[in-house]
């Protein structure tokens, strides 16, 4: 308290006024003294009325970007839920056609002869149903039929003997 009203006596003295022509002169009202003519100056006001406008037109952006995120989520979420029951039934269908023990041959044998198109990795072969849609904040997530194999020898790679293991689905994708 005592540093800061010495220097502010300091300043006044070093420009040469008293100290309430300091106060009322740089625009210091109500620091030490309140002096009763003190105004704003006409430049600070237009900055503070920017500032609030600025401030106004923000918060106005970001509740129109969050309402426009609701309504894209409510959309996606209807459609992903008309998705979900196709993908549901194409899961049934696979089940139906292809019986658990089924052999990794006979798996191919059929998806190639109905011209699907798959995947194949060690344990399992994919075949893509299609695609979630995006809700931030994640991208596109892609739908598959995942068909797992159980190993006929254990401790041997992939084989056309490989026995059908599970049918199930499986989304691949990320969000941020």
């Amino acid at each position: 308290m005592w540093l800061r009203s010495s220097a502010v006596e300091g300043a006044a003295s070093v420009v040469g006024m008293s100290l309430t022509n300091f106060y009322h002169e740089s625009g210091c009202c109500g620091f030490r003294r309140r002096v009763a003519s003190c105004r704003v100056p006409r430049l600070a006001k237009i900055i503070l009325i920017a500032l609030g406008v600025l401030s106004v037109v923000g918060v106005l952006r970001v509740a129109h970007a969050y309402w426009n995120l609701k309504v894209q989520s409510a959309a996606a979420e209807r459609v992903r839920a008309d998705r979900e029951a196709t993908f549901q039934a194409e899961l049934a269908q696979y089940r139906r056609v292809l019986p658990i023990a089924m052999p990794r041959s006979e798996v191919r044998k059929h998806l190639e002869s109905r011209n699907v198109a798959y995947a194949e990795n060690r344990g399992e072969i994919t075949v893509s149903l299609g695609d979630e849609p995006d809700i931030f904040p994640c991208d596109r997530w892609g739908v598959y039929v995942s068909l797992e194999f159980g190993r006929a020898q254990p401790g041997s790679d992939s084989s056309p003997e490989d026995l059908l293991a599970a049918i199930s689905l499986k989304r691949i994708g990320h969000c941020l």
